[in-house]
């Protein structure tokens, strides 16, 4: 009776391990793209502006990473405002899967523009809220952006639609702010879109 039911466990182990490899190899296939090399360079897929449930999103970070590789992005940052937490399980669900996964945060001038920081280093954390002058009741934008620059952060802004303003503008002619977001769906009014 023992070596039936161990038999049965082990026929059941391999169809699942069978159907789990299929599904996997389906994702995979679904993975492949059809962009040429760009020089010596591979062209991939992500998303660097996402939120779990540790800020303003609505799916846990294991959920988040799931459904970007169902998506068929090769890299992520999770960018949750003003933390940093999800991070370390993005890494753990998301390598395994072939994916890179950056630290990411969402950042910004407090109440106005919103700015995704991604690859920086673990030796700096950066504030989540920014002010405009220095000595201010928060960190002062210009020695922020060099801060994050100095740890190898790549900074975005984000939501573009709603302004471009002297900290943005001083930023870019600095080389400090490297991207802008192309592509957004909306969520909210005003610098919350």
């Amino acid at each position: 009776m023992v070596s039936l039911a161990i038999l049965v466990s082990l026929l059941a182990c391999t169809a699942w391990a069978a159907e789990t490899g299929a599904q996997l190899e389906r994702k995979l296939d679904a993975r492949d793209h059809a962009f040429p090399k760009v020089g010596p360079y591979e062209v991939l897929t992500g998303d660097f502006h996402m939120h779990t449930i540790h800020s303003d999103g609505n799916r846990t970070t294991r959920q988040r990473v799931e459904e970007s590789y169902e998506l068929g992005y090769d890299v992520i940052a999770v960018t949750d405002h003003g933390k940093t937490r999800a991070y370390t399980v993005a890494r753990y669900v998301g390598t395994p899967l072939g994916m890179v996964v950056l630290r990411g945060i969402e950042v910004g001038m407090a109440g106005k523009e919103h700015i995704n920081v991604v690859g920086f280093s673990s030796l700096h954390q950066p504030a989540s809220r920014w002010s405009e002058t220095p000595g201010g009741d928060t960190v002062f934008y210009q020695d922020e952006l060099r801060k994050i620059a100095s740890c190898g952060g790549f900074v975005m802004y984000n939501h573009p639609h709603v302004g471009f303003r002297e900290p943005l503008d001083w930023g870019v002619r600095e080389g400090l702010i490297q991207g802008i977001e192309v592509e957004n769906d909306v969520v909210g009014e005003g610098w919350n879109t």
